[in-house]
Formats: structure tokens, sequence, C-alpha cells
């Protein structure tokens, strides 16, 4: 069977599609990813090959072109194709060719993205809530074109689909092949993925230093940030901070190869999780908790009710209510289940939609 997963703003090696295709290929599938590649990824594999849109660019005219070289790939390639595996509502006109030619689709539903839309601040007020209403009309048709999987459990009812799935963001453990999980004796903190205001930047570094008021502590800021005037803010907070040699940024206005982001939480004390509370994170479980417990790394996150409720359950973490207090104690974790945080707890379901 030959797979195509496809994506418009997300790299090729995106976590999410980096453990399907990882899986697909141990299934014996063939395996093709068309998405951004802001960096060189050549695949040894015979069976997996990359087609590049080009480097991440949001503007309206780099995304026109990118869904052009898109099109352009699929005239060339749908009759070879077995199943569209689509990552993007954006590509709503791609679903459309696809179910007049009689292809198999999944959608895959990473985000909510009319809570999304509604809280980004990097849209005009007025134009927030008919764009959120806009995109979730073009979901809830690709849903009844497609099969839909959700990544989170809190999104189940939000698109009405008939046939669905729920794969949640856990972690594929054979990823820390030839990764050393160490456990420093000072203090080193990561903040690890999306870097913007909503997923508490801000609050890591004022963290941060708070700690180190009181004793020498390490920050490693690893990720992308999206909005360029943000990431400056970021440049900036670190370079004016009175302990800038302690902090380590990585990527910032470019994206990171995902195993940097694993050796980085590998070798850290604590994983800093400070979302805002917002709406759109109130049930969602972010990947890096499933990183986390996958290499035994306490999460520090926000008083979010839902992830109090899980952290009485597990035992991962620990909730910082004031982003500026003191660390006090040593963080215990318990024994959260493999079931929980695995990849391969899910790799039923995936073979089961490819076969249904």
């Amino acid at each position: 069977m030959k797979i195509a997963h496809i994506t418009v703003l997300n790299p090729v090696d995106h976590t999410r599609i980096l453990k399907y295709v990882k899986t697909h290929l141990d299934k014996r599938h063939y395996v093709c990813v068309v998405g951004k590649t802001p960096y060189p990824i050549n695949s040894k594999n015979a069976q997996l090959k990359y087609y590049s849109t080009g480097t991440i660019q949001r503007n309206f005219i780099q995304r026109f072109l990118t869904h052009l070289k898109i099109f352009v790939w699929w005239l060339k390639n749908y009759s070879q194709v077995d199943v569209f595996w689509i990552h993007t509502p954006e590509l709503f006109w791609l679903f459309f060719l696809n179910k007049i030619f009689q292809k198999k689709q999944v959608y895959d539903v990473h985000e909510n993205y009319f809570e999304n839309t509604m809280e980004a601040s990097y849209y005009l007020s007025f134009i927030r809530l008919p764009l959120a209403f806009f995109v979730r009309w073009m979901e809830k048709i690709i849903a009844k074109l497609a099969f839909v999987v959700y990544a989170e459990y809190c999104y189940e009812n939000i698109l009405n689909a008939k046939k669905y799935e729920i794969i949640p963001n856990t972690f594929d453990e054979d990823l820390l092949k030839d990764i050393s999980i160490q456990h420093p004796q000072e203090l080193h903190l990561v903040l690890s993925g999306n870097l913007s205001e909503d997923w508490g930047v801000i609050e890591a570094i004022d963290f941060w230093e708070k700690q180190n008021e009181f004793q020498s502590c390490y920050l490693t800021i690893i990720g992308y940030s999206s909005l360029p005037n943000f990431s400056k803010i970021i440049r900036q907070r670190i370079q004016n901070s009175r302990y800038s040699e302690r902090c380590k940024l990585i990527g910032i206005e470019k994206y990171v190869p995902y195993r940097e982001i694993l050796r980085a939480i590998a070798s850290c004390s604590y994983v800093l999780a400070p979302y805002r509370n917002k709406k759109k994170f109130q049930f969602k479980i972010p990947t890096k908790f499933y990183e986390a417990m996958a290499m035994q790394k306490p999460v520090l996150f926000s008083n979010i009710p839902y992830w109090n409720e899980l952290n009485q359950k597990y035992q991962f973490g620990f909730c910082i209510k004031d982003w500026e207090s003191l660390l006090m104690n040593k963080v215990p974790l318990g024994d959260v289940p493999k079931s929980f945080y695995s990849w391969k707890s899910q790799i039923h379901k995936i073979e089961k939609i490819l076969t249904s």
C-alpha cells in the first residue's frame, strides 16, 4: 500500500507525521511525505520518499505557491497513491479532488482550529470570528468526505464525523535510539516545541530567573516561533537577563529537527509546560507530556484543572500556580502505565484505518 502524508505549514518531520511514517514503514507500506523542508532531509529507505514544497512561510503568496506545488505533485502521483493522509483543513480543495477520483483519504485533526483562530492574537479581532466559522465549516464538509482522526479525546464531537478514530500525540520510544537519558546534578529546565506567548515562553523565563536568585539554574529554549517579532522579544529578554550565560536558545527563528528536541529533554531536570490558561488548552494533553513520561522527566505545568486531575492519577509532575515562585523540593514521579504514553498502544488503530 502507498500512503501520502500531505501538509502545508508543518515540516515533513513534524512529530506526529514522523510517528505515522515509522509505523507505516514497519508494516511494509510505501510512504511519501509532501510538505515543508526547512532543513535538508534525505531518506535512505527505498520505501520512503519526500517531496519538498519549500521552506516555512506564512504569507499569502508563499502559501498559494505551496498549494500550487501540491497540486502539481498530486497530478503526477494520484494514480499511484492508495491513501491520502492530509494534515490540514487548508487543503480543502484536495479532499474534493480525491473524492472525485474515489481515493481513500484521512483528515488528521491536529488542533481545535476554531478555538485557535478565535484566540489568535496575530489576526485582527474583527476577522477572528468569521474566519473561525469558515474554518469549522470547511472541516465539517471534509468530515463528510474523509475518515477523521482526532489528536485529542476532547475533539471527539467537534465535527460530528461518522467515521473517526482518536490517536493521541503519544510517544514512540523507538525514537530514543542512540539518545542517552541523563539526570544532571544541577537544575536544568527545558522549554520545547511551539514558542509563542500563549505557550508560556515569558512565564518560563520568569520562572528560570527566579530560581537563579537562589541557586544555579540552566534553561534551554528549543523550538520554533512563527512570529518574527516574538522571536526578537525572546532573544532580547535573555540578552537583558543577569543570568544570560545560563540560557541556551536553539532554533527560535527556524525549525529544529525533532531528535534535537528529544536530546534536550533527555538531558534536563524538568520539562516546562507554562501554558496560559486559555480555552484551547483546557482538555489538551501536549506532546511534551508524553515525551517527558517516556523519559521519566517531571513536568512543571500550569494550573489547568484537567492536568491537575491527570497528575493526581499518574503523578507525572507538579503544578506551578505562580511562574514567579521558587521550586522548593524535588518533584517525585509515579509509575505511569506505558499504555497511557506509548505510541505502540495506538498502532492497531492506524492499521484498522488503512484496512477499513
